[in-house]
């Protein structure tokens, strides 16, 4: 929750969104180079960048990295923060 936290303070979600958005939530974990979803892959779920980092590929190229407090998914297109790492 602490994470969802951090990162939604740049979405200005309210405590009561914020609330049922972490009751919702677990936690998955990711070994190194394991795919979490693919281009055209039905965009139902929101991850949230607890630690590390994802590499956003396509073409086998890196278009753009993420790190903590970072979301991709579902509703990352309409929240997502933009700019350099």
């Amino acid at each position: 929750m602490t994470d969802l936290c951090a990162s939604s303070a740049q979405t200005k979600l309210s405590p009561e969104v914020i609330a049922a958005l972490a009751s919702a939530m677990h936690s998955v974990d990711f070994a190194d180079g394991e795919a979490v979803f693919r281009e055209r892959d039905p965009s139902d779920q929101l991850y949230v960048v607890r630690d590390g980092r994802l590499d956003l590929i396509q073409t086998d190229q890196v278009i753009h990295s993420v790190g903590p407090g970072d979301r991709v998914g579902g509703l990352a297109r309409t929240t997502h923060r933009s700019g350099p790492r």
